[in-house]
């Protein structure tokens, strides 16, 4: 691309970096954020998603979760990557520790994800309470519709 004269921008930066996820390929990911750095791309929440995410495939627990805490705009497609990947890796304290942190200092309104994830999260843990508690966020706020809860 570069040699055709062609520069990339942010959006074939999230790809590459989605690519590398998918491959679990931290090094080639980490020669890419070198790249953004270099070219001075404006780093995104969606590249900050992306970058969370593969960090978490490729077993970097720690630099995913640093990276979600110094990030001052954490939304909720953040949230839910975090969510999900930490009970995908049967890491479920932490997940429920990042869902307590949304849900107490005015993070996103969860949805259909984060519901997903909390419920396997409790379901890991045999936490009734806990899943009670998620049924019971559905009920209230009128989310008993959705099939996959």
């Amino acid at each position: 691309m570069s040699e055709e004269g062609v520069m990339p921008n942010s959006v074939t930066m999230v790809c590459v970096i989605l690519a590398c996820a998918e491959l679990r390929d931290l090094g080639l990911a980490e020669r890419v954020c070198g790249y953004i750095g270099k070219a001075g791309l404006k780093v995104n929440s969606v590249m900050v998603n992306v970058l969370v995410d593969m960090y978490m495939k490729c077993g970097f627990m720690d630099r995913a979760k640093r990276l979600f805490e110094e990030y001052v705009d954490c939304n909720l497609v953040l949230y839910n990557i975090i969510l999900s990947n930490y009970v995908r890796n049967g890491m479920v304290r932490e997940a429920l520790e990042v869902l307590g942190e949304m849900l107490s200092c005015g993070g996103p309104r969860p949805v259909r994800v984060t519901l997903l994830s909390s419920i396997s999260a409790s379901t890991e843990m045999a936490h009734v309470f806990l899943g009670k508690q998620c049924h019971a966020y559905v009920l209230r706020n009128g989310l008993e519709n959705w099939d996959s809860i």
